[in-house]
């Protein structure tokens, strides 16, 4: 297993892989380092449940601000949007309820000391004009 300690962040990222460098990843980018987000993964397979009755979904941007986590659900195709649609409240609201109750990813990140008592969780919609970030309040995220 690798580590979760975030190492070289997004300079290291666009670096690694120069082709992820096209208009709407760069937005992508962009607004998340406005917020001072470090990424730490993407697609990050989170699951809840027995061996009989398991549900298995992907979590699109695991990261931190301030060493807290955040859950980021990225929305493409989505121009000039300013609130969270409820579909996709409840989407991260759960992905991010079931993160948390991934007890073997939750150690690991506790171990590189980010705090993931309570994560934040936000909205990334991206389009080819632009990308906004909508931050859930702990009510909102809590819907799922």
């Amino acid at each position: 297993g690798g580590s979760f300690a975030g190492e070289g962040g997004w300079a290291a990222i666009m670096r690694s892989m120069p082709f992820l460098c096209s208009d709407i990843v760069m937005r992508i980018v962009a607004s998340l380092a406005a917020v001072n987000f470090e990424p730490i993964v993407a697609q990050l397979v989170v699951t809840y449940g027995d061996e009989t009755n398991r549900l298995i979904t992907a979590v699109d941007i695991t990261g931190t601000i301030s060493k807290k986590l955040v859950v980021v659900e990225l929305k493409c195709g989505y121009p000039d949007v300013t609130s969270a649609r409820m579909d996709h409240v409840l989407q991260l609201s759960i992905g991010t309820f079931m993160l948390s109750k991934t007890s073997s990813i939750i150690s690991e990140l506790e171990k590189a000391s980010i705090d993931c008592s309570s994560p934040r969780g936000m909205l990334l919609y991206a389009d080819h004009s632009g990308a906004s970030l909508v931050e859930l309040s702990p009510e909102q995220l809590k819907l799922g």
